[in-house]
């Protein structure tokens, strides 16, 4: 008897690590996703073009005259002056703090601070982004006013030269929902390297990088998700 249960329990274990989560590669992931998908004001077109690189809403507000924003809820989109340009950030109009259950000693204005300060992708394929990126372009967020998509192919960002790392989210992070009456998490694992996102590919909603991430010269630009695509440089 005693045998038969051992060799159960072996069994159940075996069953058990058959079915765990194994971290995927970045390899992995470029041919699952191999574009992501960023989604911009035409405002700040011409801004990134010349930069030739994304910054993150911190980086922008910290040049620009508007610091009280770096932890304030935006509740509409806004026009913040940058150096020489005139860039929209996006309204955070969907983060309800409601929806959130709140990381222990994290609140709505530290969490809109560590928002600000990374840059977001929605991963896709040749068809357009994931479905959370095309709810994204379809939303009220920007205010009505027009939007671009930027296309860029997922490995020349995840290479081995580039010096910033992605970090990837199972949802949408600045729209928290309720689900059967559970709220959404956000805290420090919002974000998590490759090696400890707990989850599969297929759970990836969102790509971000901390502070910026330089564009590659293969990046395209359309007025939609679907094209068409032209060469942005």
């Amino acid at each position: 008897m005693a045998v038969a249960i051992a060799a159960c329990n072996f069994a159940a274990s075996l069953f058990c690590y058959s079915f765990a989560i194994v971290p995927f590669t970045l390899d992995a992931f470029t041919k699952w996703r191999p574009f992501l998908f960023h989604i911009t004001s035409v405002n700040n077109v011409a801004a990134i073009r010349s930069a030739r690189c994304l910054q993150c809403a911190d980086v922008i507000l910290k040049s620009s005259r508007e610091r009280s924003l770096l932890r304030e809820h935006r509740k509409s989109s806004c026009i913040v002056h940058s150096g020489n340009a005139a860039i929209r950030l996006q309204s955070q109009a969907p983060l309800h703090a409601g929806n959130i259950a709140f990381d222990k000693n994290w609140t709505l204005n530290g969490l809109i601070e560590y928002l600000n300060g990374f840059v977001f992708f929605w991963p896709g394929t040749e068809a357009g982004p994931c479905n959370y990126g095309r709810n994204h372009f379809a939303s009220s967020s920007w205010d009505r006013h027009p939007i671009n998509v930027l296309r860029i192919p997922a490995a020349t960002v995840f290479s081995p030269e580039s010096c910033n790392r992605p970090y990837f989210c199972r949802f949408n992070s600045g729209a928290p929902r309720c689900y059967n009456g559970r709220q959404s998490p956000r805290g420090r694992n919002t974000f998590l390297p490759h090696d400890e996102f707990d989850g599969t590919l297929a759970r990836v909603a969102e790509v971000v990088f901390r502070g910026g991430v330089a564009l590659p010269d293969k990046t395209e630009l359309a007025s939609s998700p679907d094209g068409p695509w032209k060469p942005f440089f």
